[in-house]
C-alpha cells in the first residue's frame, strides 16, 4: 500500500494532465506493487529549494510495508529520478527521495488497518 508525496517548486504547467497515473504505472513497474494499492499526491509551486538553488527540484517520500532495503532502494532511486527527468526535467541530483518502511499497523484504508485487512 504504497503511499507517495511529491513536492517540487515546477509550476502546475510543468506536469501532464496525467502525471500521477503515469508515475503510478512506473512506480508499480520499479518495486513491484500493484498500481490498485498505490496512492499520489502531488504538491506544486512549492516553496522548495536544494543545495541553496531555486533550480527545479522535488522531494518524494514514499512509505510501504516491507518494501525497501539497501540494495532495493539504489535500484529504485535511479528509476525514479529518471522517471522525473524523462518527465519533468528535473535532474536526478535535484531529485530527493525518502524511503520510509511501515508496519502494517501504521496504514489504513476501508475502515481499519493492513494487519486485519491482510488476516482476512
Amino acid at each position: 500500500m504504497p503511499i507517495v508525496t511529491i513536492a517540487t517548486n515546477l509550476p502546475e504547467n510543468h506536469f501532464m494532465e496525467d502525471f500521477n497515473v503515469q508515475f503510478t504505472r512506473a512506480l508499480s513497474e520499479i518495486i513491484g506493487k500493484p498500481v490498485d494499492r498505490i496512492s499520489v499526491q502531488l504538491t506544486t509551486n512549492a516553496r522548495l529549494t536544494h543545495a541553496g538553488t531555486n533550480q527545479p527540484t522535488c522531494t518524494i517520500v514514499i512509505k510501504a510495508i516491507k518494501a525497501f532495503d539497501r540494495d532495493r532502494n539504489v535500484k529504485y532511486s535511479s528509476s525514479i529520478a529518471k522517471f522525473m527527468q524523462d518527465t519533468v526535467g528535473i535532474l536526478p541530483e535535484k531529485c530527493l527521495i525518502h524511503f520510509m518502511n511501515v508496519d502494517l499497523d501504521d496504514i489504513s484504508v476501508n475502515g481499519t488497518t493492513m494487519r486485519i485487512l491482510m488476516n482476512q
